[in-house]
């Protein structure tokens, strides 16, 4: 199962992030999610593409974070690969792409320009499944639940509370999740 979005993260990674880092261009989230809506089987598939692009993006933003103390990477295969060219195109891009949105947070964690990004698309992945699971596209609920729930672990996880952007990008991203499931 995970091997399969794997595939489709590397189609992605190969068409829209290396050209774009190669090229010195922007990268944006949306032209992320366009493409991983293209990998997927099914492009109208917003389940897949969401998870497609929180993957990308996270792998980007956290591709150290991901070899253990042991020297184990646990990166996609896409990623290691080529690892040296990635790591030179993530920096590139984490300059010059992905708007910052972590304006209120300390200033490591506003150089992080990918966590608010792939974090919106966990949360649209997290909301596609719930509304399949319920059946109800326009169901709020456990979606928003899972944001308050963020808001609540925030300081635990980073150090710091959640600030008002932060609070904000997750409302948006349910917003946006039933948005797209509306299409």
């Amino acid at each position: 199962f995970a091997r399969r979005f794997e595939t489709y993260g590397a189609r992605v990674a190969a068409t829209a992030v290396a050209p774009v880092a190669d090229a010195g261009a922007l990268l944006t989230p949306g032209a992320v999610f366009a493409a991983a809506a293209a990998a997927c089987p099914a492009h109208d598939d917003v389940f897949c593409a969401a998870l497609v692009t929180h993957n990308v993006l996270r792998t980007l933003g956290r591709y150290a974070k991901e070899v253990d103390h042991n020297g184990v990477d646990y990166n996609p295969r896409w990623f290691r690969a080529e690892r040296d060219t990635w790591v030179r195109r993530a920096a590139a891009l984490r300059a010059r792409s992905m708007i910052a949105l972590q304006t209120t947070a300390p200033l490591a964690a506003q150089s992080d320009r990918y966590g608010p990004w792939y974090h919106t698309f966990g949360l649209v992945t997290f909301a596609v499944q719930y509304a399949a699971l319920d059946g109800d596209a326009a169901a709020i609920g456990l979606d928003e639940l899972a944001a308050y729930v963020n808001k609540l672990v925030t300081p635990f996880v980073t150090g710091h509370p959640e600030g008002g952007v932060e609070r904000r990008t997750d409302v948006d991203a349910v917003a946006l999740a039933h948005a797209l499931l509306q299409r």
